[in-house]
């Protein structure tokens, strides 16, 4: 069974922080943050969506959770309808299927995903052609 990870999804407020740990700095004028294993640097990230306004990063090699990412109410709306199931005598909820997010140019090389200034782009591993651009979740003030 895959690891995984019990600690709240991240936001533009932590993934802005991720950017720079300079005391003070607004984090107005950083350049991306990749999103990448720890285990395997260089490779890949499989990204999921599981209909419940979260995307879900992996390690490509050894399945390794990397993180996950709130996204905004659109975004998540509009990936929930792309959930489908193939059994035709399933009763689960969307929110127990999940959405492989696959570049259709190279389908098995997995994605690079990269973060900046709000949004999560995902980009093919083979070609580095972009293939999304999610849309971050900002905290609100009343959260």
């Amino acid at each position: 069974m895959p690891d995984t990870n019990t600690a709240a999804p991240l936001t533009t407020t932590e993934l802005d922080r991720l950017t720079c740990a300079a005391p003070g700095c607004t984090h107005e004028n950083h350049g991306p943050l990749f999103l990448h294993s720890r285990c395997h640097l260089k490779s890949p990230t499989i990204i999921r969506y599981w209909g419940d306004g979260v995307v879900e990063i992996r390690c490509k090699i050894c399945n390794h959770f990397v993180g996950s990412i709130a996204l905004q109410a659109e975004q998540a709306e509009q990936l929930t309808a792309k959930i489908e199931c193939t059994d035709p005598n399933c009763k689960e909820p969307a929110e127990n299927h999940t959405l492989l997010m696959k570049p259709p140019c190279h389908p098995t090389a997995g994605q690079f995903a990269v973060y900046h200034g709000g949004h999560l782009t995902l980009a093919c591993a083979k070609c580095q052609s972009v293939q999304a651009v999610l849309h971050v979740k900002e905290v609100s003030a009343e959260a």
